[in-house]
């Protein structure tokens, strides 16, 4: 079988400015309720809130991962409990999604219950580029 692997250095050059972090600036993260249909597939389930990210220079790359800066808190659009995240460019192109949780996910809520209006907070939201097969 073959196999690529990429290394530490190559990981974070993915992640930094130029990769991951210029795709993520000026974007947007929308939460959705249920599982990921995959980032190349129509979203499902409800949207319950949309936060905007935070500018590349508030996002920190590091060892293959890319931590992503204070995200502002929103006001919920619907009633649901979060499941996935969608993260798509300024002119609204997916870009990657993500698993929602209160811990050990892409992105941590401090409470992913979301109402209409509930104010909704993001702890912290971090991708990791994956070393390879």
């Amino acid at each position: 079988m073959a196999s690529f692997i990429l290394s530490t250095v190559a990981r974070t050059a993915l992640a930094n400015d130029s990769g991951l972090n210029e795709l993520l600036d000026g974007g947007a993260m929308r939460t959705y309720s249920g599982a990921s249909p995959g980032p190349n597939s129509a979203v499902s389930g409800t949207l319950l809130v949309t936060h905007t990210l935070p500018p590349k220079a508030n996002n920190t790359p590091t060892a293959g991962v890319l931590a992503i800066g204070a995200i502002a808190n929103a006001n919920g659009t619907a009633n649901g409990v979060a499941g996935y995240c969608r993260f798509v460019t300024s002119a609204n192109a997916t870009i990657a999604d993500g698993d929602a949780g209160t811990t050990a996910t892409t992105v941590i809520f401090d409470n992913t219950n979301i109402a209409v209006n509930q104010v909704v907070s993001v702890t912290a939201a971090n991708f990791t580029v994956p070393a390879g097969t």
